[in-house]
């Protein structure tokens, strides 16, 4: 690994040649791996200065300029500035959503943290994003200091990073509006489908969008006729949300199928590559990794294109097994240091979002649960509590606001991953809600309110009632969407 670079976020999305030939498709996501020759030992890491954040601003500078058209001097700026933006986005509803709110300055709540071990809470009482959790012990500050420093490094060929990769690290995706956080980011999947019939292309449906050598880029073919995008999510709180029991979200699960019928969502059950047991899928759009762990290898093998002990083998480009001999050099697993783990270590520890202290947060969330929404957006004190190890987790409610469930609520992405079907995704936790837009799986919500509408299927009965509000209870609602 090597330290950030401007390239890490600066890239012209439409840069690529598949952006070119099919101009509706914006980044990829997913990787494999590729150097000049075999390693000598376990690589070398070379540690960020001491304060990385302030170098993150002028990394991340030229995505959040093209998107606010304002100039950014310091990460302070920069956070403000993009959540300014969100916040626009989220909330202006002149020209979108006939419901949003209008707000004229971003809240101090979207404040940067800065690079060190603070409390959660300032002096002032500001809550900040990407901080650790309270309550850690001394070993455990330890390990999120060190996965914090992982996850912001930035990987090369070297590294094993390519033949076809996303981005060269995780902080290059999840940096909004602190580092663990989200981005505009999206990656591309792409399939066949006809008469109903779901074929998946030469190589997965997970198309890269950049190689290191330009004889092993990927390609979209002619012949793909379902062409989706997703963002990237944010982290926030994922230690929290591994340590729900399965046993909560299944009774959870018999229970909305019981009360709920016409919304009732289904566990999406997976064999998890960290245990090799049977556990329920809750991290991914489509629920498709059950623990930390393993959704950090994939993301590493997906994203980046380097190999680990839970997945060693490469992903040829367009399934071509003749590029990637001819594009990878770097002996597999390319994981030396068993970074997965350190990635692990800064996500479970990561606190979740914070939350604002708002007077109509409770009338908000009472018009919240008496339309529906929380029968998948599970809120309240009936909601998850986390088993772990680690004090600082253990018996802590997740309210996250999600069931984790897999439903068709009419936006599905049609790509079927594993046991999800084309038309399901997994619920998405909605904290920190007030520092992720745009919103749905392809960013194509600009607006909480947009959002809601565009529920179909089993969310159809929700959005009916959402409509059906008036203008106070409206408001109430997004009023307290916009303060988790």
């Amino acid at each position: 690994m090597r330290p950030l670079t401007a390239a890490t976020c600066g890239r012209q999305l439409t840069s690529h040649p598949r952006q070119r030939e099919h101009p509706d498709v914006g980044w990829a996501g997913r990787a494999v791996s590729n150097s000049s020759g075999g390693r000598a030992g376990a690589k070398r890491r070379e540690k960020l200065p001491p304060r990385p954040q302030a170098r993150r601003a002028r990394v991340c500078a030229p995505i959040i300029r093209k998107q606010t058209g304002e100039p950014h001097e310091n990460r302070e700026t920069l956070v403000r500035s993009h959540a300014a933006h969100r916040h626009r986005l989220r909330l202006d509803g002149r020209a979108v959503d006939p419901f949003g709110k209008r707000f004229s300055r971003p809240s101090d709540r979207h404040k940067p943290f800065p690079h060190d071990d603070e409390e959660e809470s300032d002096g002032d009482g500001a809550k900040r994003f990407g901080r650790r959790l309270r309550g850690l012990g001394s070993e455990e500050r330890r390990l999120f200091r060190e996965g914090r420093e992982a996850f912001e490094e930035e990987e090369d060929a070297a590294d094993g990073l390519g033949p076809i990769f996303n981005h060269v690290g995780c902080a290059a995706c999840h940096f909004a509006p602190a580092v663990g956080g989200s981005s505009g980011i999206n990656e591309t999947r792409a399939a066949r489908v006809v008469s109903g019939v779901y074929t998946e292309l030469p190589g997965g449906s997970l198309f890269q969008s950049d190689a290191i050598d330009p004889d092993c880029r990927e390609n979209i073919p002619p012949e793909a006729n379902v062409i989706a995008q997703r963002q990237t999510q944010p982290l926030f709180g994922s230690g929290l949300i591994e340590a729900i029991p399965d046993e909560q979200i299944e009774a959870y699960a018999a229970l909305q199928s019981r009360a709920f019928p016409e919304q009732a969502g289904r566990v999406n059950h997976i064999v998890d590559p960290a245990s090799r047991m049977t556990r329920v899928g809750r991290f991914g759009w489509k629920a498709q990794q059950a623990s930390l762990l393993a959704f950090s290898a994939d993301a590493y093998v997906n994203e980046m294109g380097i190999t680990s002990r839970l997945f060693p083998e490469e992903n040829a480009p367009n399934g071509d097994q003749t590029k990637l001999a001819a594009c990878d050099a770097v002996r597999d697993p390319e994981d030396l240091n068993d970074d997965i783990t350190l990635f692990t270590n800064f996500m479970r520890l990561l606190a979740p979002p914070p939350r604002s202290d708002m007077p109509w947060k409770e009338r908000g969330r009472r018009v919240f649960e008496r339309v529906g929404c929380a029968v998948c957006h599970r809120a309240g004190s009936g909601g998850f509590t986390a088993e772990s190890e680690s004090a600082a987790l253990n018996g802590r409610r997740v309210d996250a606001l999600s069931d984790f469930l897999l439903h068709d609520v009419g936006t599905g992405d049609g790509i079927v991953q594993g046991d999800a079907q084309g038309n399901e995704l997994r619920t998405a936790p909605l904290w920190g809600l007030s520092a992720s837009a745009p919103y749905l799986h392809d960013g194509s919500a600009a607006t909480i309110g947009e959002a809601i509408l565009r529920h179909g299927n089993q969310g159809a009965a929700a959005q009916a009632a959402f409509q059906a509000l008036s203008y106070g209870e409206r408001q109430a609602l997004l009023e307290f969407l916009d303060s988790i």
